[in-house]
């Protein structure tokens, strides 16, 4: 069987985890989630306001450059004893990307997909994302450290766009599209039967 490792990736509440963990389940391949599996364990519960102040922000930084390289290391880790893995986070900036590649480089074998989850069609974000916010449970269900549409948007304008350098899949998961859309595009795209 080809080793693969599926990145999936795209802005906070846009189904990547839900999306990874259904593909794990379905394909049998470990999932490592930054913020389940790296951050909450390591650091626990961020902070519900990180950019109230210059402090905040800059501890923001640094706790996620730390989950970046773990989730990374965790990565080649699995790599290297012969076994596929998918893995999620935002990967929202060029810096975050460049480790993708560098894996692709060290093991030129690997089946890469990357998987951009989100929207881009107008005037669905906001709506979608108060539904979702409104359905979890901060530190129950939901450990990430977006909690409002501000944030989300703020989010969205650090974002650096995916260039052709990696191979990636832009997957719209917000309504009409359902789960099992997205599901099936998703095997289409990493060619799984």
């Amino acid at each position: 069987m080809t080793q693969r490792l599926i990145v999936i990736c795209g802005l906070p509440l846009t189904g990547k985890s839900t999306n990874a963990q259904l593909l794990s389940k379905q394909l049998n391949i470990h999932h490592v989630d930054i913020d389940a599996n790296v951050r909450n364990p390591l650091f626990g519960l961020p902070d519900p306001n990180p950019y109230k102040s210059a402090e905040s922000e800059a501890m923001l930084r640094k706790e996620m450059g730390e989950c970046y390289d773990l989730l990374i290391h965790a990565t080649r880790s699995n790599l290297s004893l012969g076994r596929s893995v998918i893995i999620t986070a935002t990967f929202s900036s060029l810096r975050s990307r460049e480790n993708l590649t560098r894996i692709l480089h060290e093991y030129p074998s690997l089946s890469l997909h990357t998987i951009v989850c989100g929207t881009k069609r107008e005037g669905v974000e906001e709506n979608e994302i108060k539904r979702r916010l409104a359905t979890r449970v901060f530190g129950k269900d939901y450990f990430g450290g977006c909690n409002s549409v501000e944030h989300y948007m703020a989010d969205k304008k650090r974002y650096a766009p995916w260039t052709d350098e990696l191979p990636y899949l832009e997957l719209d998961t917000f309504p009409p599209y359902t789960i099992t859309d997205c599901l099936e595009r998703a095997f289409l795209y990493i060619n799984f039967p």
